[in-house]
């Protein structure tokens, strides 16, 4: 009502590469910069940037959206379950992974589909398919083929991708 405005943030609601949904909170202050002719004094606002948050506090946990969750609990179940440790880069760190087709099989039988045997199956596969590029693509899993098995794992939140330690 006064014309204040309080909670102040800058929103980058889309990018290409980084967090999408970025917010960061900044406070407008006046700084002194002179004076003029008069002797009263000449202003301008800046802007005192703080810590930026993103619109989930919950960390790690708001890049899997809840179309990756299913991906992700069923990825816990089977790594823990079946998974082996493995080293698919050469002089790379061992990892936790899983053949992806283990991870398909239990993915098209706990996501509900309608229709016909036919439309499931092709409704299931296209969920998948978004489920496995959205978490690459959010940097969540890794996918990789060693020795003709198309391996998946869980990434670290202090591992990097190979292609960003490359450069």
């Amino acid at each position: 009502m006064s014309g204040a405005v309080t909670n102040t943030r800058f929103a980058i609601r889309k990018q290409r590469d980084g967090i999408s949904g970025l917010e960061i909170s900044f406070t407008p202050r006046d700084v002194k910069i002179g004076t003029d002719p008069d002797g009263d004094d000449i202003t301008r606002k800046v802007l005192d940037w703080n810590k930026q948050t993103t619109s989930s506090p919950d960390g790690d946990d708001d890049k899997w959206t809840a179309s990756l969750q299913l991906l992700r609990r069923i990825l816990m179940t089977i790594l823990a379950d079946a998974g082996r440790n493995v080293t698919p880069f050469a002089g790379g760190k061992p990892v936790r992974a899983v053949d992806r087709e283990l991870v398909r099989n239990e993915f098209y039988k706990q996501y509900p589909a309608d229709g016909d045997d036919k439309q499931k199956t092709e409704v299931r596969r296209k969920a998948f398919s978004r489920a496995i590029k959205g978490a690459q693509n959010k940097k969540l899993i890794m996918v990789r083929e060693v020795s003709g098995i198309q391996l998946v794992w869980l990434v670290a939140k202090t591992e990097e991708p190979m292609d960003a330690r490359e450069k």
